[in-house]
């Protein structure tokens, strides 16, 4: 079951004078930066998208860790799948797979 729910969700972080120095530094390697087309993708970039950037792709990863672990806090998931390398999975996911937590396993 495919469910497309998209919660918008936004953030304050401020930043301090460290990393603002390293975003600064960063900032015009990325609006250098350019792409297979020819184009410069990010030229008009300043450091706020650059940390949106920073953010929205660490973030997924962090994310899908922290569910993983509260699965397997929560008894959902074992060591075997905490521990296998690959994102979480949902529980119609796992059950497909055989790997739902309590299932017999042949």
């Amino acid at each position: 079951m495919a469910i497309n729910n998209v919660v918008n969700l936004e953030c304050l972080y401020v930043l301090d004078e460290r990393e603002v120095n390293a975003l600064e530094e960063l900032l015009p390697f990325w609006q250098q930066y350019e792409g297979k087309d020819g184009t410069f993708p990010f030229k008009d970039w300043d450091i706020k998208q650059l940390l949106q950037n920073f953010v929205e792709t660490g973030i997924k990863t962090h994310i899908s860790e922290q569910i993983k672990d509260d699965q397997f806090r929560k008894g959902l998931i074992d060591i075997d799948e905490l521990t296998n390398g690959n994102g979480f999975r949902i529980k119609e996911e796992r059950e497909s797979l055989g790997t739902e937590k309590g299932e017999e396993q042949c």
